[in-house]
């Protein structure tokens, strides 16, 4: 969904504050392009649905999805799927030292090296630092503020709030 600066749901759901300036720590890390990986929720921790964020760092894409549990089948074959199309032959991937996502990783790294990638590395900066992770979370960031400007939209069109628990 591109940004429109005239569209009052864009606006209101998808500004931002001053950004910051984008730099190269290292030039060999960025030959091996790094995949990024985390948790998010829409709402409250245990209000909500648990989300994950899988962000390629080199094409800037990212796959999203809403997760029945944080480690299930699903979110597994997701990860794994996500990784898959991108069709590195040699990828770096990176998340948070958080317990579940350790085990969720552990299964796509364990079945992505049977399929043949030859070169797979592991990166894990400080725990629960989410400044840390910063790529994740400028993917969280896009993410919750499509849906913020679909809800916005939505609910002009409604002529009222959808509640948080809702269904749709």
């Amino acid at each position: 969904v591109q940004y429109r600066s005239w569209c009052r749901h864009c606006v209101a759901s998808r500004g931002i504050g001053q950004s910051h300036v984008k730099y190269k720590e290292n030039a060999n890390k960025e030959e091996i392009p790094e995949i990024v990986m985390d948790y998010y929720y829409m709402g409250e921790e245990h209000a909500t649905a648990s989300h994950i964020v899988v962000k390629d760092r080199k094409s800037e894409a990212y796959w999203s999805s809403c997760l029945d549990s944080k480690t299930s089948a699903y979110a597994v074959a997701f990860c794994v799927g996500a990784i898959k199309e991108m069709a590195y032959k040699r990828l770096t991937l990176k998340s948070d030292n958080e317990p579940a996502i350790l085990k969720l990783l552990s299964e796509p790294l364990r079945e992505l090296r049977i399929e043949g990638v030859p070169e797979l590395l592991e990166e894990h900066p400080p725990e629960y630092d989410p400044q840390s992770n910063g790529s994740a979370e400028v993917g969280v960031q896009l993410l919750k503020g499509q849906f913020r400007t679909i809800r916005s939209g939505l609910e002009g069109q409604l002529g009222f709030r959808i509640p948080v628990r809702h269904p749709m």
